[in-house]
């Protein structure tokens, strides 16, 4: 019975034997960091640009070659295609990268 097992006495360990007592639980809660920020923790995902928003261009490969003039400036996105190259802001023909804007607000 249970109450039989619970009363024995544990059998001695073969002489050389390492006796490796039972590790205690591990928590599931365990509170990981990964770039400063908790996993885990409640702050909001940052806000993808969308139509409507202002943004402001930034200095990459692609506003340099394409929008070097809009380099700095903030704009209204006009179109959002939401592919690889999404936008498109007031007053220019040259569709952005998400990396080419800065959400302004």
């Amino acid at each position: 019975t249970a109450a039989e097992a619970a009363s024995k006495p544990e059998a001695a360990a073969p002489e050389g034997a390492v006796s490796i007592s039972p590790s205690p639980p591990i928590c599931a809660a365990v509170e990981l960091k990964a770039e400063g920020t908790a996993v885990g923790a409640t702050s909001k995902p940052e806000k993808r640009p969308t139509i409507g928003d202002q943004v402001k261009i930034l200095d990459t490969e692609n506003t340099r070659q394409y929008f070097r003039s809009g380099v700095g400036g903030i704009f209204h996105i006009v179109k959002d295609a939401k592919d690889k190259q999404p936008y498109l802001v007031e007053n220019s023909q040259v569709w952005l990268h998400e990396s080419d804007v800065e959400l302004i607000g």
